[in-house]
């Protein structure tokens, strides 16, 4: 609206017409201060709005550092793991690997230990055989010799003395024992 009003007929309805528009200049003002205020107020929101996002997104890029440090670190760790459980991997295998070779000389002992129980056993036998003929053999060669020394060389007197023909040497004994000079 104009402030001067060309068309007011009487200094009285432009005085009224000037008040009227005064008063909605003021009034305009007025709004014009509130809008301002709050369009202040509205900035002033928006900074704290502003620094606050400011601040979140700092709070926020330094998690996501530390995260990224730490995920870095689990990674290093994993990595380390890893190494360590390949390395137990290969040493189970070679553990195996040799228990199987333990496992094979193992069973190769026992056998060989059966196999030489069973050969001992016939060993046994055979020497138990060995030592009864031996034995037997002794039993005749003394009758034998009792049999010889009776016959050829050896006379009995009554003192159970035996006297060798050969070289008079005396032998204390049964008949069935040799004389003493070995002849």
């Amino acid at each position: 609206m104009p402030l001067w009003n060309k068309r007011a007929v009487s200094s009285g309805q432009t005085e009224e017409s000037y008040k009227e528009q005064l008063q909605s200049l003021k009034q305009t003002v007025n709004n014009l201060g509130l809008v301002s205020e709050q369009f202040e107020g509205a900035a002033e929101g928006l900074t704290e709005s502003s620094d606050k996002v400011g601040h979140g997104i700092q709070v926020l890029a330094e998690g996501a550092s530390r995260q990224e440090r730490d995920v870095l670190q689990c990674r290093k760790i994993a990595e380390e793991f890893t190494a360590k459980i390949t390395d137990m991997d290969q040493e189970t295998a070679t553990m195996q690997t040799q228990v199987q070779q333990m496992q094979q000389q193992s069973d190769l002992g026992r056998q060989r230990v059966e196999h030489l129980g069973k050969t001992q056993e016939k060993l046994k036998g055979s020497m138990d055989t060995i030592t009864e003929e031996i034995r037997t053999l002794l039993d005749k060669n003394a009758k034998i010799e009792s049999v010889k020394c009776s016959l050829l060389y050896c006379q009995a007197d009554e003192s159970a003395v035996f006297k060798c023909i050969h070289r008079g040497c005396q032998s204390r004994g049964s008949r069935k024992r040799i004389c003493s000079c070995g002849i």
